[in-house]
């Protein structure tokens, strides 16, 4: 992380009103934020102006007229194959639809569903190699010499 990146992160901002001043914490959380469906708009009113006025994980995003809570998705981008069509057809992710991501296709960048099978045989994996674990050791913990 950078040094402005962290002075950006930490950064506090006292707004005051008639009862006095409230800190507001500015933080850039992780992840991204869903993708707009540029036929579609939301309620056309500011509900958040930053992440840090979100609750847990979620990031202050665009819905199609005002910004508001929402969760991020999950996912990342799949490896390219091969070399696809040589054009940006996307800026980021924020540009694509429906949850979508801004991809390398292997020469340009283009829309495409995120890649989220890992995680699935990651737990799976964990789930079996704890019960091999218990069962080798039919359910004892090793004694102390």
């Amino acid at each position: 992380m950078h040094a402005f990146d962290m002075i950006a992160f930490f950064f506090i901002f006292f707004l005051f009103d008639d009862y006095g001043f409230h800190v507001i914490y500015i933080s850039e959380k992780p992840g991204v934020c869903p993708g707009n469906n540029h036929n579609t708009s939301g309620v056309c009113v500011g509900m958040c102006f930053h992440d840090g006025e979100c609750l847990n994980d979620e990031k202050c995003c665009s819905n199609g007229c005002g910004y508001q809570c929402m969760p991020p998705y999950k996912g990342s981008c799949p490896k390219p194959v091969g070399a696809g069509l040589c054009a940006e057809m996307c800026s980021g992710d924020s540009s694509c639809p429906n949850n979508q991501k801004c991809c390398s296709n292997g020469c340009g960048r283009q829309c495409m569903a995120p890649y989220t099978g890992i995680y699935i045989i990651l737990i799976f994996f964990l789930f079996f190699l704890s019960f091999f674990c218990i069962y080798a050791n039919n359910g004892a913990t090793p004694e102390k010499p």
